[in-house]
């Protein structure tokens, strides 16, 4: 019996050991199998790389004979290049020898040159004066001036809507408007992200017509605070309308010499409560004999409308207009409201008086720039001025009353035009009335805060737009310097032999 029991757990003990050799058979199989298909995967790789690194190895040696080529090349040209200097090394000392054999000197050409120059400069004024009167002798400019930073700090938002592919109009959202939107429409609209130098760009075309005899006015309008001085004047750095305007006119001289001559000259004023005042003069010299303060009336003469007693002084270059800038500023009246902190108390005007002389045709143009920055309109409420102030804020909305005035009896050709109606007026009627070109910038201040404000500048800037002043007249005449200067000669000759015959000497 135990040896048969023994036989049977032996039979047991066979049989597990068999069921686990044959368990860790398949493994081993299993195993075998995934080595092999891990080394045929590697073997794979292997064969890959090495064709990758025959491939680089023979892009090595390809570049290699290239870069061979090259530097073959290079050092051909090297040798040609040093043979060149060689060459211009002989050539030079002889060069404006060539130079003079090869173009000579041609009395006869230079004189047809000339004349065709002189008869393609008058094209050139008759038909940029011609593009002027089609295109209208007003124009309107609407700048927006970006957010200030303590505006956004009190998280004032934006009125205004620009089109995304236009350039001369804007959008101002209302309940109140025609599909909820207002919609204004100018020469040009500027963008809060438009630089100085593209609002000057668009001024600069109208200086030529100065310089031939035109009258000129480039004037800003709008509430204030909204950018009208940064408009007209701007810092130095980033000047404004006005010295860009000078600085065409210097250019321009420059340009037509020696076939023209110029004097310019300019003057500056500001009116302040309705009075005028000269922003040039010292005002600690300002007084006449007798202790009197100097009046200055603005009077209409042969030549247009005149300052008395005004200064009127030659500029030549930046410099001057700069230094002159900067006496009229610092003679101008200011001050700090609720809406602005420097708020122009008074209307500024630069007077820019130019007389050219058309050398080879013996004619005088005589041309005047105004450029004007106008004091901004405000609600007294809003500004919260007093007193002194208050009476100013009175003056400055009354006096810009006068304009609108004016621009409608243009509108509807009255016989009678209001210029008499303000100073301001009165002093500009020959830059606003029919014989002259105006350009108009409408400063925006697009806080809806001010919304209102906007609006109403905004339909005064397109009723303005409205107007037809008619054809422009330059102001030119015939002289003749060379026959007028022979006769000063003779007389102050005539005049020097008069006072040598005295009575009883001989002669």
């Amino acid at each position: 019996m135990k040896v048969e029991e023994r036989l049977g757990q032996t039979e047991k003990e066979y049989a597990v050991i068999e069921l686990q050799l044959k368990k860790l058979t398949s493994d081993y199989e299993i195993e075998k199998s995934m080595w092999e298909q891990e080394k045929a995967s590697l073997q794979g790789k292997v064969d890959v790389a090495n064709r990758k690194d025959e491939k680089i190895i023979a892009c090595c040696k390809s570049m290699f004979r290239k870069f061979q080529a090259v530097r073959k090349h290079l050092g051909v040209i090297r040798t040609l290049k040093i043979d060149e200097v060689d060459q211009m090394n002989t050539w030079v000392p002889n060069f404006q020898e060539m130079l003079d054999k090869a173009l000579g000197f041609n009395a006869k050409l230079v004189s047809d040159t000339m004349e065709k120059y002189k008869k393609e400069l008058s094209l050139r004024r008759k038909y940029f004066n011609l593009v002027q009167e089609l295109r209208g002798n007003i124009r309107v400019f609407c700048r927006v001036r970006p957010l200030l930073e303590w505006e956004k700090q009190k998280g004032m938002g934006t009125c205004i809507r620009f089109p995304p592919t236009e350039d001369f109009m804007l959008e101002v959202p209302s309940k109140d408007a025609i599909g909820g939107k207002f919609i204004f429409e100018y020469d040009r609209v500027y963008k809060p992200d438009a630089q100085q130098r593209d609002i000057t760009e668009d001024t600069s075309e109208y200086v030529q017509s100065v310089m031939d005899g035109y009258n000129v006015s480039i004037f800003a309008y709008g509430q204030t605070g909204s950018g009208k001085t940064w408009t007209m004047d701007g810092p130095k750095e980033d000047p404004g309308v006005n010295l860009h305007a000078l600085q065409e006119l210097f250019k321009v001289v420059s340009e037509r010499v020696p076939m023209f001559e110029y004097t310019i000259t300019m003057s500056v004023y500001e009116i302040y409560n309705n009075a005028i005042n000269c922003l040039l003069s010292d005002p600690k010299k300002k007084k006449r004999r007798g202790g009197k303060k100097t009046e200055y009336k603005a009077r209409v003469t042969a030549n247009g409308v005149v300052v008395e007693n005004g200064m009127e002084i030659e500029v030549k270059c930046r410099d001057d207009v700069l230094r002159l800038m900067d006496i009229a500023k610092s003679n101008r009246k200011t001050a700090c409201t609720a809406m602005n902190d420097t708020s122009s108390r008074s209307h500024m005007i630069v007077i820019v008086s130019v007389q050219g002389y058309n050398v080879p045709a013996n004619i005088e143009y005589l041309g005047k720039l105004f450029m004007v920055d106008l004091a901004g309109s405000e609600r007294v409420a809003k500004s919260g001025v007093t007193g002194k102030r208050f009476t100013e804020a009175l003056e400055i909305n009354k006096s810009l009353t006068a304009p609108g005035d004016v621009m409608q009896a243009l509108q509807k050709k009255t016989s009678y035009i209001p210029y008499r109606n303000s100073t301001l007026t009165y002093l500009m009627q020959n830059a606003l009335g029919g014989h002259a070109k105006t350009i108009m910038f409408i400063n925006i201040c697009p806080t809806d805060e001010h919304v209102l404000e906007t609006l109403s500048s905004l339909r005064f800037a397109q009723r303005v737009a409205k107007v037809e002043l008619g054809k422009a007249q330059k102001t030119l005449r015939k002289v003749d310097r060379l026959n007028q200067k022979t006769q000063s000669n003779r007389n102050l000759r005539s005049g020097s032999s008069s006072r040598s015959l005295r009575p009883g000497s001989k002669m």
